[in-house]
């Protein structure tokens, strides 16, 4: 390992890492590890950035999802024991939604069917060593975020040389690719949802702008971040509970999280009138988002309940370093100023 790689491994408590150039290319490494081993069928979550189907895709998979819980969020346990029962899928991608520690159970089924579980560590700070590989990201608006750049694979049971393997075949990554993103950014916000052939032509972007590549430049802010890791939990499961105390119900259902989950974002639901929530939010100059897209409707997948439903209402709040204890206070105050006096 290099000298980033063991940093890696010693912040996550693993044995072994292997650095990638972004969170996307760990995981199209890892799906065609296992897609060399014998694997075909992968199951994913329904509401998960759709880079994650598209670099299953990319390594040629067959891909299903799995509806999400009203919970956490995340791949409910019951639907995905119904879709191995229906498809005996052999890869299983989990990840930790938003932050949100998934169900240990999972991991558990996985071992018992002999599945291949990859553990989407993302948008959280630790990964499972049951899981097989867990594939790290250290991109924009991620716990270790700098400058854009950088993912990994770590694993307490195998090897990672085929990884290394495997990542001499990818391209170097390109000197102009922040105009690559702005690129990509201008074309889909240019996309309209009213046109007929929205979805297909989504499905055609993403896929296009599916950024796999090898990186050999050193990373210092990341290394220099990495002893950094529990300041920035701390500080974010500080702002998080600032949310989930002052926030009130009924019309905000607020996620019931496992012990251990650190916020990525602070997410909740909405039950009625998301969009113009939103709106109000942006009109006021507070930072929010609506991720996930429901990914059965981009690939062309059967669109369960549970899917569409919270497509429509997921929020998302800012918890990470670009916002204060401060901030966040006034704009709950504002977005209870909001709620109260809208019809929503």
């Amino acid at each position: 390992m290099t000298k980033l790689e063991r940093k890696i491994a010693r912040a996550f408590n693993a044995p072994k890492a292997f650095y990638t150039a972004n969170g996307t290319s760990a995981l199209y490494l890892c799906f065609l590890h296992a897609k060399n081993l014998g694997k075909r069928k992968v199951a994913l979550p329904s509401i998960i950035c759709p880079q994650v189907a598209c670099a299953a895709l990319k390594a040629g998979l067959k891909i299903y999802f799995c509806e999400p819980n009203f919970k956490d969020y995340n791949s409910d346990f019951k639907a995905i024991k119904a879709l191995y029962k229906k498809e005996k899928f052999d890869i299983l991608l989990v990840a930790h939604l938003y932050g949100h520690l998934c169900d240990e159970r999972i991991f558990d089924f996985a071992k018992t069917h002999q599945i291949l579980l990859i553990e989407d560590s993302a948008q959280t700070y630790k990964v499972n060593p049951k899981s097989d590989f867990s594939v790290l990201s250290f991109g924009h608006t991620k716990f270790l975020a700098n400058e854009g750049r950088g993912g990994g694979i770590v694993s307490f049971c195998h090897k990672l040389k085929a990884f290394k393997t495997l990542n001499k075949e990818l391209p170097l990554i390109p000197t102009h690719l922040n105009a690559l993103f702005e690129e990509y950014r201008q074309r889909y916000y240019s996309l309209n949802p009213l046109d007929k052939d929205y979805l297909k032509t989504l499905k055609n972007l993403l896929l296009e702008y599916c950024f796999i590549f090898k990186d050999k430049k050193k990373n210092k802010i990341l290394e220099s971040k990495l002893s950094k890791l529990s300041q920035i939990c701390k500080q974010r499961k500080e702002k998080a509970r600032l949310y989930a105390k002052l926030l009130s119900p009924p019309l905000i259902k607020k996620p019931t999280t496992r012990k251990g989950s650190v916020a990525w974002r602070y997410t909740f639901r909405i039950t009625k009138g998301r969009d113009e929530f939103l709106q109000a939010l942006r009109a006021k100059n507070i930072d929010c988002s609506s991720w996930y897209m429901n990914n059965e409707k981009i690939f062309d997948a059967h669109i369960s309940p549970k899917s569409a439903r919270l497509e429509r209402e997921i929020v998302n709040l800012w918890c990470d370093e670009s916002i204060n204890k401060k901030q966040i206070k006034e704009n709950i105050k504002t977005i209870q100023a909001i709620i109260s006096s809208s019809n929503f």
